[in-house]
């Protein structure tokens, strides 16, 4: 009987494990702040200028919040990683460290 696989197109959604955090993508890089005189873009006004203007700050904002989440799910996938809280150690094990650490200083030899 032959096995047919069945190949699943990628998607956008990341699929993690209990133990890890979906990061958010980085946002797409901002555009250039306008500039009143600005070479290759005319407006026809004050008015258009100003309004190019707020809607780049508010492009700006939202950016910068896309940004504070994604710093926020890497800071707390890093502590994720770097919690060892849950771990379970035998009963034994304080003995067996002084014992590794007393043959590690007889092997170093006698202090001076």
């Amino acid at each position: 009987a032959a096995a047919t696989s069945e190949v699943v197109p990628p998607t956008s959604e990341v699929v993690t494990d209990a133990t890890s955090e979906v990061v958010p993508p980085l946002p797409p890089p901002l555009r250039k702040e306008p500039m009143e005189r600005d070479v290759g873009v005319v407006y026809t006004d004050g008015v258009a200028f100003h309004a190019d203007l707020q809607r780049w700050q508010e492009e700006k904002a939202a950016r910068e919040e896309q940004m504070k989440l994604r710093r926020k799910a890497l800071e707390r996938q890093r502590e994720k990683q770097r919690d060892r809280s849950g771990r379970q150690y035998p009963a034994d094990d304080s003995k067996r460290r002084v014992q590794q650490r007393r043959e590690k200083q007889a092997a170093a030899g006698p202090d001076l």
